[in-house]
């Protein structure tokens, strides 16, 4: 079985696992580290103008993203990160997780490891876009 096909069923046997545990933080920390290893498992991607994903961690109830940019880009990495969070916000299996306790930080660095601009997207910043 290719560990694409697996995933998904990982991913149902953990919710299934921490949905026994009482506690939603243990749920969403489950959850981030799902989606950290499914971005991951998904690389390497394609650059978009200047941009490319490098790579997710989870870090409790969120999933780091960390984009390099190369650099000369038509969208500075400012407009880029809110426009990728805007993105975010409008994708409804997204806004599933966002529910469940589940947040992004995403993060854009130059070349040299810089960070350039750097972004949280929960539910509540989603709710200040409407």
């Amino acid at each position: 079985m290719k560990i694409q096909h697996a995933l998904p069923l990982l991913a149902v046997s953990l919710l299934a696992l921490s949905g026994c545990a009482s506690n939603p933080d243990q749920t969403a920390i489950t959850m981030a580290q799902i989606r950290a290893t499914d971005i991951n498992s998904k690389g390497p991607y394609p650059n978009i103008d200047q941009y490319q994903i490098m790579k997710a961690k989870a870090v409790n109830t969120q999933v780091e993203m960390t984009i390099l940019y190369g650099g000369m880009g038509k969208t500075v990495p400012a407009v880029a990160i809110k426009n990728t969070a805007r993105n975010y916000c409008q994708n409804k299996a997204i806004q599933t997780f966002f529910n469940d306790g589940l947040s992004y930080k995403l993060k854009i660095i130059s070349m040299k490891g810089r960070t350039l601009a750097e972004q949280i997207v929960d539910r509540a910043y989603c709710q200040q876009l409407k």
